[in-house]
């Protein structure tokens, strides 16, 4: 699955879901942020028992979404998705043209998640890549919303130069 969304809508999102994610110590199973695609959202949820943090992220463009929720979604640590926050920074405010913006390309296979920064490259240049890539593997041996490694910390990357296409 290929998701070309908003910057600044995926920060809020991640702003406003991290504070909801749980405790490891105490729920692991809950402690990951859950990313479900659409063909024109990305929901991402953080819970814990208590309460539930829930935002949507307009999705650009799309590419091998099945149009099931099983197969279009992921998780993310919560301290992956705040080193994410580090590293792609939104350039302000939200604009009044929403074609023009900035864009992260998200790319999810079986092996692994990549985020790359896509602002300003035109179509099918990708050798123009310029910006931070991060990456790490997907877990898929309970389904999307297993707590077995997604994106572990340990298996994180940040590439400064143009990554692998």
């Amino acid at each position: 699955m290929i998701l070309d969304v908003n910057t600044l809508d995926l920060r809020k999102a991640l702003q406003a879901c991290l504070p909801h994610v749980a405790d490891p110590k105490l729920v692991p199973d809950l402690a990951v942020l859950h990313f479900v695609a659409t063909d024109e959202n990305l929901f991402v949820t953080g819970m814990n028992r208590v309460s539930l943090g829930q935002a949507i992220v307009s999705v650009w463009e799309h590419r091998e979404l099945t149009g099931d929720v099983d197969e279009d979604c992921f998780d993310l640590y919560p301290e992956t998705a705040k080193e994410l926050l580090q590293i792609f920074k939104s350039g302000g405010t939200a604009r009044s043209d929403e074609s023009v913006g900035e864009c992260i390309r998200i790319r999810v296979t079986e092996e692994k998640i990549s985020l790359l920064d896509v602002s300003g490259l035109f179509p099918a240049r990708p050798s123009l890549c310029r910006g931070p890539q991060l990456t790490g593997t997907r877990s898929r041996s309970r389904g999307c919303c297993s707590s077995a490694s997604p994106l572990s910390p340990s298996s994180r990357h940040v590439w400064l130069s143009p990554g692998p296409s």
